[in-house]
């Protein structure tokens, strides 16, 4: 007698019900669900990407001495940030060595992606990711590593995904500022930690920003009044806020846009000169201003 016939007259007299029935049946059809049969597959996938993916390294030995020492040596310092971070007194050095274990984790990562026929560009694109991430998982509990390294990641990683997609140009300047704002909104939130440096970078990432060519629309000076626009932005935001970082970073922006606008405009060099003094000369009574407002909220 077939199986099928044995489980229906076992159902018909009885013995088993409806559902026992139909699970013994399918329990035959194949030894294995079909949950274990997608994760052995996807199992599979991660194996054959994975040796896909490092296959090349082992064609460079050397290299990959190189990536497996770098990983190696940002394990130990991390060990080291742990011990020494539980310790007041070597809480600053802590944070400075825990900047130098991401770092060497994410220049392992470049060399191991520069060694999967990736561009220079894209491993460091890869690269920046893991220190960006790690900045942010840790901006709510150190002052100094987590936003220097939010910071400094998220230039590095626009500069080289710009470069990866061959814009580089106007593009570029356009991005960093905006990057730069984003992180000076960041910066205002509550539960971050080191705003003082992350403002103090973010304002240097906007300045760098305006250092870079911006969309000019066809017109070099429609760019620089772009320029100039944003610079006064920025100290506007500085002197309004009362953050002495953002205002002294954001002055040598406003000249260097300035700067950027008058030699687009004209070429004698007296107007140059006057209109960098008269830039100067705002800059100092701004900048006394923001001093008199400091020293009356300390007296009050």
């Amino acid at each position: 007698m077939r199986f099928d016939e044995q489980l229906e007259s076992f159902k018909q007299d009885g013995t088993l019900s409806s559902e026992q029935a139909e699970s013994l049946r399918n329990a035959t059809r194949f030894p294995i669900n079909s949950t274990e049969v997608v994760s052995i597959l996807g199992g599979f996938f991660v194996i054959l990407g994975a040796f896909w993916f490092l296959s090349p390294l082992l064609s460079n030995i050397s290299q990959l001495l190189l990536a497996i020492t770098l990983y190696l040596i940002s394990g130990l310092l991390t060990l080291a940030t742990r011990s020494l971070i539980r310790k007041v007194q070597f809480k600053n050095a802590a944070e400075v060595v825990e900047v130098l274990a991401v770092t060497s984790f994410a220049i392992a990562t470049g060399v191991v992606m520069s060694q999967t026929s990736a561009t220079s560009e894209l491993s460091t694109f890869v690269a920046s990711i893991s220190a960006l991430v790690y900045g942010f998982l840790i901006s709510r509990k150190r002052k100094f590593s987590g936003s220097f390294l939010l910071s400094a990641s998220a230039m590095i990683m626009t500069i080289s995904g710009l470069a990866v997609l061959d814009a580089v140009g106007n593009l570029a300047g356009f991005c960093l500022v905006a990057v730069g704002a984003g992180l000076l909104w960041f910066a205002r939130k509550t539960n971050v930690s080191g705003k003082f440096t992350l403002r103090f970078f973010a304002t240097c990432i906007v300045v760098v920003g305006l250092i870079f060519p911006l969309p000019d629309f066809g017109l070099d000076i429609i760019g620089a009044i772009i320029s100039m626009l944003f610079a006064v932005a920025l100290f506007i935001y500085g002197i309004k806020t009362l953050f002495t970082e953002v205002v002294v970073i954001s002055g040598v922006g406003l000249v260097v846009a300035q700067i950027k606008l008058v030699t687009t405009i004209t070429d004698n060099s007296g107007v140059q000169g006057l209109a960098t003094l008269l830039t100067g000369g705002v800059i100092v009574l701004f900048s006394l201003r923001k001093l008199r407002a400091d020293r009356n909220k300390t007296l009050s």
